[in-house]
């Protein structure tokens, strides 16, 4: 194959993008450079190797020579290793991924893998079969779980093990618990593509490896013409699934832990339904959770993000003290001062600002946790709901929208339909604001806003309904509910004036 030693990363990085995505084009967006600058490249290898390694087909595509497959799978090995090193010596202890090699050490002396004794879970994405039994298909099932592993990487708590450590798996039959004690993960992806004439479908699962139960599992059908298209829809969509499935499983996973085992990341767990449920009465649950999770890590920021959200909670619904608004933006600026790149802890930091003098700069974080990672299901649904606040209508519904499709059975789902009825309310649509609300409250059935915002929504479009039964569940759940809530809670005037002249109609105290 010539004189390898001159070969780099960046010449095997760009030849390994054209393979798998035949195309020249492709792989010069993917890697940001001109279709010009991608062909020297390819000039550059070919001349180094001493191989023609592309033949141009029919519509301007390209194919593989049988020397470029003899190079393919060794650049992807060589690329991959690089990525390892690379990202071991960038990011965090705790993200570091590891070197194959040191794994099978590890394994020889009957020691786990490194990430095995990590408290954050981690998952590995395993090759996708090629179910239409010709071999070119493979490049595209190569293409999808690259994609995948890239999403998911963006999701800092969850520990993605390296594309090269799974490729050992590739066209192997094997269980998927055996699969989580070699490379020490919680969960393992699979997945499979197949390709009938124009058509193309893809299925994933998620799987506990522990014990072996599937978590999730969906399908996506395609076009072959959109065959690019339909792969990036995927990767959104599996990197939105996977994280609040993950979190749900890894809540349970907390809840079996005994109490002297406990650590900062477990806390943190336990904490997260109480907050997600909105009402005062169980963030008060989660807050010792959190301050025990800070004694052991003071520097925790997803915990302080959770905290600033309890804080900004229980000013809003528990009696508008100042010292808890002034504890939400201390524990939101703890959160993001390290310049934090997890999305979802921006996201909640953001969030919590909403009730303060700073939402601007709340509405700047959701923006940023949205840039860190677009198919955060959390950023989404946060987002979605501080936009609609804000009264920027088209932002919402888009965030919204995104997020449902996404996501459809996040916890956080009520978020995205409570910005729906707002954005309707903004726009005098109170008929299709009382439906949004519903679908609010039939999301989380125990927070009082969803039908505080369902009854006035529903008397300023003499809905032809009694509202008083939707109020009365209202009261059932914040007996104290007071129409300052309103006011205090940075609703964007437009919206604030109609829910206020509902909140009058129903006779509900000021």
């Amino acid at each position: 194959m010539g004189n390898t030693t001159s070969l780099d990363i960046d010449l095997l990085r760009s030849f390994v993008l054209i393979a798998e995505g035949e195309s020249f084009t492709r792989a010069a967006v993917r890697v940001g450079r001109s279709q010009a600058a991608i062909s020297l490249q390819v000039q550059r290898l070919e001349a180094l190797v001493g191989h023609q390694l592309f033949v141009r087909s029919r519509g301007g595509g390209v194919r593989l020579t049988a020397q470029g497959f003899y190079l393919l799978d060794r650049a992807r090995d060589l690329v991959g290793l690089n990525d390892d090193i690379v990202a071991s010596l960038r990011a965090e202890p705790q993200h570091a991924t590891i070197d194959p090699a040191m794994q099978q050490r590890s394994a020889a002396k009957g020691a786990p893998p490194p990430w095995a004794r990590a408290s954050q879970p981690s998952i590995a994405v395993m090759s996708f079969q090629d179910m239409s039994g010709e071999s070119e298909h493979e490049f595209y099932a190569d293409g999808v779980v690259e994609d995948i592993v890239v999403g998911l990487s963006r999701i800092k708590w969850l520990i993605v093990i390296a594309r090269s450590s799974t490729l050992t798996y590739k066209g192997k039959l094997v269980d998927v618990r055996q699969v989580g004690r070699e490379l020490g993960v919680h969960y393992v992806l699979q997945g499979s593509v197949r390709r009938t004439g124009r058509n193309v479908r893809i299925t994933v699962q998620l799987v506990d490896a522990e014990t072996g139960k599937q978590v999730w599992a969906d399908k996506f059908d395609g076009k072959q013409d959109d065959v690019f298209d339909l792969q990036d829809q995927i990767t959104d969509r599996v990197v939105g699934i996977v994280e609040p499935n993950v979190q749900r499983s890894e809540i349970e996973r907390s809840r079996r832990r005994r109490p002297e085992r406990l650590d900062a990341y477990t806390l943190h767990l336990r904490a997260l339904p109480y907050v997600t449920a909105r009402m005062p009465d169980q963030v008060n649950l989660a807050l010792p959770l959190l301050h025990q999770a800070l004694r052991l890590d003071p520097d925790y920021a997803a915990a302080h993000a959770l905290l600033a959200l309890c804080h900004m909670l229980r000013y809003a619904r528990a009696g508008f003290n100042p010292a808890d608004r002034s504890a939400a933006l201390e524990h939101a600026h703890a959160a993001i001062a390290d310049s934090t790149d997890d999305a979802t802890t921006v996201a909640a930091a953001g969030f919590a600002m909403l009730f303060s003098e700073e939402q601007d700069a709340g509405i700047g974080e959701i923006d940023r946790a949205l840039s860190l990672n677009p198919s955060c299901a959390t950023a989404l649904y946060l987002g979605a709901q501080v936009h609609a606040i804000a009264g920027h209508g088209e932002i919402a519904t888009f965030l919204a929208d995104r997020a449902l499709r996404l996501s459809p059975f996040d916890p956080l789902a009520f978020e995205a339909h409570l910005a729906l009825g707002e954005t309707a309310l903004r726009q005098g649509r109170y008929n299709d604001a009382a439906a949004c609300f519903a679908r609010a409250a039939r999301a989380n059935v125990n927070f009082s806003t969803c039908y505080f915002f369902q009854a006035m929504a529903m008397v300023l479009a003499d809905y032809g309904a009694d509202p008083g039964r939707v109020v009365r569940r209202g009261m059932e759940l914040e007996p104290d509910f007071r129409v300052r809530f309103v006011y205090e809670s940075g609703i964007a005037p437009p919206i604030a004036e109609k829910l206020v002249e509902g909140s009058r109609l129903l006779g509900l105290r000021e």
